[in-house]
């Protein structure tokens, strides 16, 4: 799926239309309100948070999601200074992982 000038646009439409066909045939009942999740997507370097709840995208600079994300937020907030984002990323769900009981690995990091 090309990514045109707008991200934004391209998660809202294609991506969505991509994303909910690929739930009804491999993933959760998505009509179920209880099957809520949210995801994080990078794209041009920008990050969206992305809910299947309300299918809703929202730009943000950086963000956490699921059980373990005021501690994720916090190590991203610590090291905010740090160039290299891979490594930021696997600190944070590392201490989410550590630090709350209900967040276990493993965690999907897909790169494109």
């Amino acid at each position: 799926m090309a990514v045109g000038k707008n991200p934004e646009l391209t998660l809202r439409t294609s991506f969505t239309k991509s994303f909910k066909e690929s739930l009804e045939e491999y993933g959760p009942d998505i009509t179920k309100e209880d099957n809520d999740t949210d995801f994080l997507i990078g794209v041009k370097g920008k990050l969206y948070e992305y809910s299947i709840g309300d299918w809703s995208v929202a730009e943000v600079e950086y963000s956490a999601v699921g059980s373990g994300s005021p501690i994720a937020l916090g190590s991203l907030y610590t090291s905010n200074n740090y160039k290299d984002i891979h490594k930021r990323i696997k600190i944070a769900l590392e201490a989410a992982c550590t630090l709350s009981p209900s967040c276990q690995l493993p965690i999907d990091i897909y790169t494109i």
